[in-house]
């Protein structure tokens, strides 16, 4: 979503004790004596000094679930500093949860990192498929640390999977500015071609909108599952939702997005303000490839469509082909995004867009008439988040 600091579990499988006496549906309590507990070495890698981690993004194969003779299992991360002060916890994560089993995440801060608020569980505000969003708030002064807990409970005849987790840190839940949305205010001159409109996802309508005019366009990646079990729509509707209901955005943030198949979708329009690289946004197109650039290259099939798309960005707006216009996340924010294997294409992607776009793609052309009229798919349920207190009690 957008790219920004992370946190990650251990991309392993996770051997686990059995739970003795311990039915499917027992609801969740504090009680460990019946589980297993992992500490942080067993539940974290990739760390550095600054509290940032990759993603989970483990797929089913290979997912953190139970062993095969537990039924149930917490494991529970060392404390962790945060980067920086943050007033709310954003959640995204997916879970294969078959009938009787669940996947429950709980989180607990500190502005000390001595004092501990009580254990809580993130509430899930948005779900489609496997897809999670949720979020929890800080009560009071921010936070500074951070520390997690996964629940996993399963049967004799099945164990839950955490097969992605993307944990933000959030210093300000104010919503984003603008006019409230309108759906005469179409100012686009995209016309479809190979990108596909906002009703080819789902997409819901914008909360608020204001509109600029492009001049440069900013790389990013979506820093989910590169390999993905969802399809390229549930996808584009949980970043939607976890952008406009946890961030307090507008809509997505971004304008075009590029998933693994090298499909191009429409995001906001690209006369509309973006939300994706802080305060840097007017006036900037953000381009977001589906997946997690770190490790992954993208295919030459997406680096074709997307120079196509930005060569129509260039005769149409007159953005320049060049590295002053057309840059990373990370040229403007302290960030890992778009990934290290992302970030070093740029300047091919400049090169090529100089020279007229990719051989043998259609060009990006015509006008969609389309009204974004579409909701989500009626999965969304909108719950309240719980507040994190502090509670003074020192960390057991």
């Amino acid at each position: 979503m957008a790219c920004r600091k992370w946190i990650t579990l251990l991309a392993m499988l996770v051997v686990l004790a059995p739970a003795a006496g311990v039915l499917a549906s027992e609801p969740f309590g504090d009680a460990h004596d019946d589980v297993t507990i992992f500490e942080g070495s067993d539940l974290t890698r990739f760390r550095d000094p600054a509290g940032a981690f990759e993603p989970l993004d483990l797929g089913r194969a290979t997912a953190l679930q139970l062993d095969g003779t537990a039924t149930r299992a917490v494991l529970e991360t060392a404390p962790i500093t945060a980067p920086t002060p943050f007033l709310r916890l954003g959640f995204m994560w997916d879970a294969h949860e078959p009938p009787g089993t669940a996947v429950v995440i709980e989180a607990r801060v500190s502005d000390d990192g001595n004092f501990w608020g009580a254990w809580q569980q993130v509430p899930v505000i948005w779900n489609e498929a496997e897809a999670h969003n949720g979020y929890l708030d800080v009560q009071g002064s921010p936070a500074t640390h951070l520390q997690l807990r996964v629940r996993l409970r399963g049967t004799e005849a099945a164990s839950p999977a955490l097969t992605y987790l993307f944990i933000e840190y959030l210093s300000s839940v104010e919503r984003e500015g603008g006019d409230p949305y309108d759906p005469r205010l179409h100012r686009s001159r995209l016309k479809g071609g190979p990108v596909l409109p906002r009703t080819a996802w789902g997409a819901r309508d914008p909360v608020c909108v204001s509109f600029h005019t492009p001049e440069k366009i900013t790389i990013h990646h979506t820093a989910t599952p590169t390999v993905d079990t969802l399809t390229p729509e549930e996808r584009l509707r949980q970043i939607q939702d976890y952008h406009i209901d946890v961030r307090g955005w507008c809509d997505i943030g971004y304008h075009y997005l590029v998933s693994r198949d090298a499909r191009l979708w429409q995001g906001r329009e690209e006369t509309w303000l973006g939300a994706h690289v802080g305060g840097f946004n007017t006036n900037n197109v953000g381009i977001s490839f589906m997946g997690t650039h770190t490790l992954d290259p993208i295919t030459d099939a997406q680096f074709n469509g997307t120079v196509n798309l930005m060569v129509w960005l260039r005769d149409t707006y007159g953005v320049p082909a060049n590295s002053t216009a057309v840059k990373g996340h990370r040229d403007y924010l302290s960030t890992e995004c778009p990934g290290d294997m992302l970030y070093a294409r740029i300047p091919d992607l400049i090169t090529a867009m100089a020279g007229g776009g990719a051989p043998g793609c259609a060009a990006v052309t015509s006008r969609y008439s389309a009204r974004n009229a579409l909701k989500s798919l009626g999965a969304a349920v909108v719950l309240a988040a719980p507040a994190l207190a502090f509670r003074r009690r020192r960390s057991r």
